[in-house]
């Protein structure tokens, strides 16, 4: 996504027990790092959640009880 090769989308992780802790290292060894080695704002490119409907949300692909299932 950050080369350009691919359009952004949503990262979604799921677990957030097990994902937080994993993202709060990178980010404070890499955004914290003197010169920072990702830049402000890409610690939000990813979307960590406990449950598989947040995920569908996230990703705009909730079903409604009215939708048909696919």
């Amino acid at each position: 996504m950050q080369t350009g090769k691919v359009s952004r989308r949503p990262i979604v992780l799921i677990g957030g027990e097990f994902w937080q802790p994993i993202n709060d290292a990178i980010v404070n060894a890499t955004l914290f790092h003197s010169p920072p080695l990702i830049s402000a704002g890409d610690e939000n490119l990813m979307h960590i959640v406990d449950t598989t409907e947040q995920a569908l949300e996230i990703l705009g692909l909730r079903q409604t009880a009215s939708s048909p299932a696919s």
